[in-house]
């Protein structure tokens, strides 16, 4: 059998020659060098005493690093020998660390800590999985809930084909199954296909950023859910190695890209440090926890920015780097999900976000020791390796489409991005890229005899300035969201919200349920306007004296006073600015 042999009395070699043995197996027998002796007597004892020695089965002997990728296989010893320049630095590498075995020692505990086995994923993998059934869950049950009035018969905007509800109910309780472990292969398919069901039909009210990464990583999910019924955590195969790499690829430009974007749109408010004075206040629905962290000073947001700067472009490179500082990252950016979800409501992004970092961390680290297990069949494997050959470069390319011009503008590179959105298989990300200077919001009023004017009051957008500002994760309420969408943008942009107009005069109990209160429950109002103000938090000072946590400044018309003809179609009494 081939023998590695190495020096026993070595800490540093000893830790290695684990990590060695996981990936060799039963390929390579390893000997310490005061046993070898005996054995090999043709290899001089100042030979085994200055480097690892490898000999093969017919006898050849390699020693340093020539040694070592012998070790690894006949694809690492090629390599060595064949690739112009790699054998003088591996050997000036291997000799540089054999010198100075106490410094990398202490280098290696730092990475790896005292453990140096190879690493599995079993527990990080059935974490990851009951995750991506949790999300899936909430989404399913937060659109299905608000569906009739959203794309219902008698909704904004209704879809054609299949009831929404019925379709998002259905995945909800297929989520509870995969939760529970059943045919989680199987239903992993399935979940991603009713979902990506769910947000076609859902038209511009599922287009947010989550839902599409909720759908690439539910094909992530497909990769990594072992087959079979109801496949135990202990006997279930070793996870495909290219899906855990895509899952922490997926990760990396999710987090990496949220910062480039940010530096690359050339937005003065990013660049300068200062867009955090602002973003509590703009974003789409504020928290009172947002309130409390738009108080601080102009000094503590700077440094809030930076911060976040740090952890957004610099943590996630830990993804290729060993065990220990893909925990930092993993524990740095979680604390910044975690400080997201406190300051503004954005669905179950973060928690999405936190489920995705999970492959970074090994068994051990989950405090899980795990034999390796058999690996997964083959086909299954190169499925796995196929995939990723689409994905990386793909995402690359969409990547830089968003920081880079030339590349935005190239026709070819254009096409090779938009195979990766078919089907919303990979797609890039960043949020925020131009942050939001000032608030605008939209206040829908009705009346009965064009003197007296009600209000409608949304369930979580800003209205009522005393109203303080709360929690609503990780569910989405999806017209809240498009209310602060609309008001960035003419109403003529928005042909939905012409169609929500024309559903509270039509009075669809529908729509009207999806709204905190209907200030017309006998019958629907003659004419609607769109009252078009804007909001600022309001400071400690003023919170004290009046109660209001927002103060407003009436800045014109949205859209025109708007009735409902006896054909039913909407029509204007008076334009903007009237």
């Amino acid at each position: 059998m081939p023998t590695l042999i190495y020096d026993r009395d070595c800490g540093f070699c000893r830790r290695w020659v684990e990590r060695f043995r996981g990936i060799t197996g039963d390929r390579v027998e390893y000997l310490a060098s005061a046993d070898a002796a005996k054995r090999f007597p043709n290899i001089p004892a100042e030979v085994m005493d200055r480097a690892v020695v490898f000999v093969e089965s017919d006898g050849t002997v390699r020693e340093g690093a020539r040694a070592v990728f012998g070790a690894l296989g006949p694809l690492w010893l090629e390599v060595y020998e064949r690739l112009p320049g790699f054998a003088p630095v591996s050997e000036w590498s291997y000799g540089l660390v054999a010198r100075n075995r106490m410094f990398f020692s202490r280098v290696t505990r730092l990475l790896w800590g005292e453990d140096l086995s190879l690493p599995t994923y079993h527990l990080a993998r059935w974490l990851f999985l009951k995750g991506m059934a949790l999300c899936y869950g909430i989404a399913f049950v937060s659109f299905a809930v608000q569906a009739p009035g959203l794309v219902g018969p008698r909704g904004i905007m209704p879809a054609p084909g299949l009831d929404p509800a019925m379709l998002a109910w259905a995945g909800a309780g297929l989520s509870v199954v995969f939760l529970f472990g059943l045919l989680p292969s199987l239903l992993s398919a399935l979940l991603w296909l009713m979902y990506r069901q769910v947000y076609l039909v859902g038209g511009v009210f599922l287009g947010f950023q989550w839902d599409i990464l909720l759908l690439e990583a539910g094909v992530l999910a497909f990769l990594l859910a072992p087959w079979g019924i109801r496949p135990r955590l202990a006997d279930a195969r070793a996870p495909s190695t290219a899906a855990l790499w895509l899952v922490r690829w997926l990760w990396f430009r999710l987090v990496f890209l949220s910062a480039l974007v940010k530096l690359a749109s050339g937005d003065a408010l990013w660049s300068g440090l200062t867009a955090l004075s602002v973003h509590y206040e703009t974003q789409p629905l504020p928290t009172v926890g947002g309130w409390w962290a738009h108080q601080l000073p102009a000094g503590a947001q700077r440094f809030s920015c930076a911060v976040m700067f740090f952890i957004e472009l610099v943590l996630p490179l830990a993804i290729f780097l060993p065990r220990r500082p893909r925990l930092a990252a993993f524990l740095g950016v979680n604390l910044l999900m975690l400080l997201i979800a406190a300051t503004g409501n954005y669905t179950f992004f973060n928690l999405l976000a936190f489920v995705l970092s999970l492959p970074l961390l090994d068994d051990s680290l989950l405090g899980r020791k795990a034999a390796p297990g058999p690996r997964e069949p083959r086909a299954r494997r190169a499925l796995g390796w196929a995939f990723a050959a689409f994905v990386v470069p793909v995402s690359i390319v969409q990547g830089l489409t968003r920081v880079w011009t030339p590349v935005a503008r190239d026709p070819g590179l254009q096409r090779v991005a938009a195979a990766g959105h078919a089907y919303q298989l990979v797609s890039a990300y960043g949020l925020f890229a131009v942050m939001t200077p000032r608030r605008g919001e939209i206040v829908v009023e009705g009346t009965v005899d064009g003197r007296e004017w009600k209000a409608y009051e949304f369930r979580w957008k800003p209205g009522d300035p005393a109203r303080r500002p709360g929690w609503v994760q990780p569910h989405q309420p999806r017209l809240d969201w498009q209310m602060w969408f609309a008001a960035l943008s003419p109403y003529q942009h928005n042909g939905w919200y012409l169609a929500f107009l024309q559903r509270l005069l039509e009075g669809s109990p529908e729509v009207r349920g999806l709204l905190a209160n209907d200030p017309f429950p006998a019958a629907p109002p003659k004419a609607i306007r769109s009252l078009f103000y804007e909001y600022k938090f309001t400071d400690a000072k003023t919170r004290r004296e009046t109660g209001a946590w927002w103060r407003r400044e009436f800045r014109g018309m949205y859209a025109p006073i708007l009735t409902l003809m006896p054909d039913g179609r909407l029509a204007a009494l008076a334009p903007p600015g009237d």
